[in-house]
């Protein structure tokens, strides 16, 4: 073990080495701690929606044809308020018509 250990101290290329790989152990803690969360629109629409106060829980479906409509069910949807804010909301968010959003409540 001490002949290994001597031939590694005398080895030249070891200072490179020990650079390249604690610039590669730095390269992965940044990395992993910026990992890039990919959200689908749906995602990002329920998570907007969500925090409106009242809708509690909810799920949506975006239909993506020609004339793009959105299906919305939520436990809130018994309050003409919160129907009223979330139909605004994925009214502006989506750029689309009321008449093409659906607020349902959730059983």
């Amino acid at each position: 073990m001490k002949q290994v250990l001597d031939k590694i101290k005398n080895w030249k290329y070891l200072p490179v080495v020990l650079i390249v790989l604690l610039c590669l152990a730095f390269a992965c803690a940044m990395l992993s701690d910026k990992k890039a969360t990919v959200y689908t629109e749906e995602e990002k629409l329920e998570q907007l929606l969500s925090k409106i106060e009242g809708v509690g829980k909810l799920s949506l479906f975006i239909n993506d044809t020609d004339d793009k409509s959105v299906v919305v069910v939520c436990e809130g949807a018994n309050n003409i308020r919160v129907r009223i804010e979330l139909l605004d909301a994925v009214a502006t968010a989506l750029s689309i018509p009321k008449q093409n959003i659906s607020i349902c409540e959730m059983k």
